[in-house]
């Protein structure tokens, strides 16, 4: 998500629709952040919420822009398998990266 934040920072005056099969990522830049933030990243079990500093990054990319989030089924499509084949290959490079 990050990646596609930084992507359309090109874009700073044209609206922006990001398609995204993942509710669980729509409500955290869309709805839960607000309260995370209130409470200092803390989650509702008070625990300090995971990936905070990339969901900041993206916050921060998401300022003063035009976006809208739009939720899409799950492997339905060539755009949205595509999406999940290069998401599950960027973790993979990711772990091998770290090793």
């Amino acid at each position: 998500m990050k990646l596609i934040l930084f992507d359309t920072s090109r874009f700073l005056t044209t609206p922006v629709n990001i398609r995204s099969d993942s509710m669980y990522t729509i409500n955290t830049l869309t709805k839960w952040c607000e309260r995370w933030k209130w409470n200092n990243w803390h989650g509702s079990r008070g625990k300090m919420v995971k990936h905070a500093e990339l969901i900041k990054e993206c916050l921060d990319l998401m300022k003063d822009r035009d976006i809208k989030f739009l939720k899409v089924k799950s492997h339905v499509g060539v755009y949205n398998e595509l999406a999940d084949r290069l998401a599950a290959k960027a973790t993979v490079e990711d772990k091998n990266s770290r090793n």
